[in-house]
């Protein structure tokens, strides 16, 4: 197996994904509860998620456990959790566009390493390859975002 392939084979087992938010979501106001779906690819899995701006200023604003029941779709098992998180004051950057008044970097992590994260595109493609019979873990490695932070919108 080539260096390359077995890299990706590690990023698919250790990094776990965020289906929602999204990234370039407007989660509501800088106080909202904002709905965490994750999906780990081992079972009760360290997380850890961080929020940052332009200005630096990376924080830990959780960290849990993941889920510890399987779902297995085409031979790939994944391990479910949700939470809903309020990110502190100190995550938001003021910065006017369209209909937001604020921005933030969530990042979440499991066992350390970046999990993968979406745009609607990915989404579209992500359900897409799981209507054909795809695993989620390679789903959701096709699809990812070419990042590691999902950006949000808020008003104040």
């Amino acid at each position: 197996m080539k260096q390359g392939a077995t890299f990706a084979v590690v990023a698919l087992l250790v990094s776990g994904c965020v289906y929602a938010p999204n990234h370039g979501d407007h989660v509501g106001t800088r106080s909202s509860s904002i709905y965490f779906s994750i999906f780990g690819t081992q079972s009760a899995a360290s997380f850890q998620m961080t929020c940052s701006h332009h200005y630096g200023n990376t924080q830990t604003v959780s960290t849990f456990t993941g889920g510890t029941s399987p779902t297995t779709l085409a031979g790939e098992t994944v391990y479910a959790t949700q939470r809903n998180v309020t990110l502190p004051s100190s995550c938001w950057e003021s910065w006017s566009g369209p209909g937001y008044s604020y921005i933030t970097y969530v990042r979440v992590l499991q066992n350390g390493y970046n999990a993968m994260v979406y745009d609607q595109a990915g989404l579209d493609c992500l359900h897409e390859q799981l209507g054909d019979g795809v695993g989620p873990i390679t789903a959701g490695y096709d699809c990812r975002y070419d990042g590691n932070d999902i950006l949000l919108f808020a008003n104040p």
